[in-house]
């Protein structure tokens, strides 16, 4: 397994190799085949979010700048580091601003800061200034439609959900054109006829292939609230489940439509079933809050990392610890690249069962040759007795 991890404490990405079973905090179980730092920083400048995209590593990092690093292998040459290609700086809304998101859409990258300024980058014309848009702030959450071009959804502290188009102008293509296509609107008061408050963490869309103006979505809440809209059903969630005490920092999807994993400001990180809200199982091992999830959903797993300074890795059906990395830093954003180990162990499998039905079918014919023989020696032979007793006779 190859995986990627933002540590905190040296502003860098430390890239770890392993195989299953891995687990650093046994001298006896299996260690990582190796743990690399890349773009080292410093602490006031550590990685809030980063993505990869074609030969690019991308970092939205603490100070505002939003680093371009090229991870491409160079000939047959292990990379020692990735290199810095393109800074972006000015991305913030003020001092404070924090990076709360960073996706590639349609071949743009997007940035978005809890202040709302939104940056749009060009990845194939790096020398072509960003683009800047600002939304209502605060920003806990904005991402964008994956199917649907220039379609996101945003929301944060008393910001109820919302869906933007970014349209590019007639006359300008480079220039957008910023159009709120629907508004959510709160649920109703508790049983004290108190109002609700409103803080959404985080955003997923869900039923991405419907077409036409209806969108469905997902909202995790700071107040451990599981939210479900319909916009073709009105502009208040068809469903509103509280799943946790403590505050959702978390959202990601699984290979079930019907099921999502959240992890909260505690130690749960749980996988729940949206239609009803039911907990279905804890991914357990945690010590501190999970900053970060990521599903890997053509090898079945899923890598968390937080405060406890751990990398771990996740069988997403049984939810069994598979891998567990301790990096000496605590971890912003994970992500694993590829599962490359298991391939080449399902591989091998294949080929041994390959081989051993070869020798099954050759040996079934073997068998069945050796039977044949048998059966004519035993033939011939009672040939022979049947013809000497005649002679005797």
């Amino acid at each position: 397994m190859r995986i990627l991890a933002a540590a905190d404490d040296s502003g860098s990405l430390k890239e770890i190799i392993c195989k299953r079973g891995t687990d650093t905090s046994s001298q006896k179980a299996t260690q990582p085949d190796s743990i690399k730092t890349h773009c080292v920083e410093t602490r006031l400048c550590k990685i809030q979010n980063f993505i990869i995209y074609q030969n690019y590593i991308i970092c939205a990092r603490s100070d505002g700048k939003i680093c371009f690093y090229d991870n491409s292998v160079q000939g047959d040459k292990e990379v020692e580091d990735y290199l810095v290609v393109k800074e972006f700086v000015g991305c913030f809304a003020n001092k404070e601003d924090v990076f709360i998101s960073l996706f590639e859409s349609f071949g743009l990258i997007y940035s978005c800061t809890q202040g709302g300024k939104i940056t749009i980058i060009d990845p194939e014309d790096l020398n072509k200034k960003q683009k800047n848009y600002s939304v209502k702030s605060p920003v806990c959450a904005f991402i964008a439609h994956p199917l649907q071009k220039n379609i996101f959804a945003y929301g944060g502290q008393e910001n109820d959900l919302k869906i933007i188009s970014l349209i590019p102008k007639k006359n300008d293509d480079s220039e957008f054109e910023l159009k709120i296509i629907f508004q959510g609107k709160n649920v109703k008061n508790d049983k004290l006829d108190l109002r609700v408050p409103i803080w959404i963490s985080k955003i997923m869309f869900i039923d991405i292939t419907v077409t036409g103006d209806t969108y469905k979505l997902i909202t995790a809440t700071r107040y451990g609230q599981i939210r479900k809209y319909d916009t073709s059903h009105g502009r208040k969630p068809i469903a509103d489940f509280k799943v946790s005490e403590k505050p959702l920092l978390t959202l990601s999807r699984t290979d079930n439509p019907n099921e999502i994993i959240c992890s909260d400001t505690h130690v749960t990180t749980a996988k729940f079933d949206i239609s009803n809200g039911k907990l279905i199982g804890k991914y357990k091992g945690a010590v501190g809050s999970i900053q970060s999830l990521n599903s890997y959903l053509e090898g079945n797993l899923l890598v968390t990392g937080g405060l406890d300074r751990y990398v771990r890795v996740f069988d997403l059906d049984s939810r069994e610890q598979i891998a567990k990395i301790y990096i000496g830093s605590q971890i912003s954003c994970v992500m694993m690249l590829d599962d490359e180990q298991d391939m080449e162990e399902e591989e091998t499998t294949t080929k041994d069962k390959n081989e051993r039905k070869k020798k099954r079918v050759y040996t079934e014919a073997q068998e069945k040759e050796e039977e044949e023989a048998l059966w004519n020696e035993l033939e011939a032979k009672t040939e022979k007795n049947t013809r000497s007793n005649k002679k005797r006779r």
